[in-house]
């Protein structure tokens, strides 16, 4: 079964609001999002408009020092009980100070690549390969697991869910920090718990419903934490979110630059980090 811990109050309601705000005023400037998983809007950490978040916020600023700090990191691995010796934080995919070539990247990453003319395209193409070649060259022999992490912002809104599934394989550990509580008025948005009903020794990544048993069912809170090790048999879904509030949250994970995830062993199925998408 999946191994996670709940933490209230990680975060005050005031800090949540505070950081909602931020978000807000500096989005509002420019409407840039990534859209995923049925109108789930998301601002990465290693992406340009992310890089305003912690230049003109310091509210943010001062919580990306907090999740990136190794502080957080041992909190996070000690909460679940699992033993970070063999891991080593790395940081390949965000940098705070960002050179002028890698600042023109990230911006022309974050538009569609149909709106981009072929001087654009192609520097975006030549620069993408250039950091596939140095990524492979800099984790590829290394003997340690390296990992980042990797989160972003987003916001949920009607019509958002996630079907039952494990993380892709190369999250090793994952949280989810919500910012605010949904009103009487709408229904959905819970993170939902399950396990399989019979323990197959191959286990799929993405299970039928009716092979599962509901776990938990976890509310957005202000403020709440909840730290997940994603396994073979870490199946979790969101329900459909219905109404007009909407879900502000942080999701982020661990995430292996090099060598396999050793606690997805046994899964059927192979679902594979697309690294890029965090520019």
């Amino acid at each position: 079964m999946i191994k996670f811990k709940i933490f209230d109050d990680f975060l005050t309601k005031d800090q949540c609001d505070i950081l909602i705000e931020d978000a807000k005023k500096i989005l509002e400037k420019n409407k840039d999002f990534q859209i995923l998983n049925n109108n789930r809007q998301l601002v990465s950490s290693t992406g340009i408009r992310f890089n305003e978040f912690i230049t003109e916020s310091e509210n943010w600023r001062n919580l990306n020092k907090n999740l990136i700090s190794k502080n957080f990191y041992d909190f996070c691995f000690k909460s679940l009980e699992i033993k970070n010796n063999h891991f080593k934080l790395s940081n390949f995919f965000f940098n705070e100070k960002l050179t002028f070539l890698e600042k023109k990247y990230k911006e022309l990453s974050d538009k569609k690549f149909i709106y981009l003319n072929l001087k654009q395209s192609i520097f975006v193409t030549i620069y993408r390969i250039y950091k596939i070649i140095k990524f492979k060259l800099l984790y590829f022999f290394r003997l340690k697991k390296n990992i980042e992490l990797i989160y972003d912002f987003s916001i949920a809104q009607k019509g958002y869910k996630r079907e039952i599934h494990r993380d892709s394989d190369s999250r090793i550990l994952v949280f989810l920090i919500y910012l605010n509580q949904l009103s009487s008025d709408t229904t959905g948005g819970n993170l939902n718990i399950y396990k399989l009903k019979e323990n197959k020794n191959i286990k799929p990544a993405k299970p039928e419903e009716i092979d599962c048993d509901l776990v938990d069912s976890i509310k957005p809170k202000p403020g709440r934490l909840i730290v997940f090790l994603n396994s073979d048999e870490a199946f979790h879904s969101v329900t459909t979110m219905s109404g007009e509030d909407k879900r502000f949250f942080i999701y982020g994970s661990y995430t292996l630059l090099n060598k396999s995830n050793p606690f997805i062993k046994n899964s059927s199925d192979s679902l594979k980090t697309d690294y890029f998408l965090f520019h």
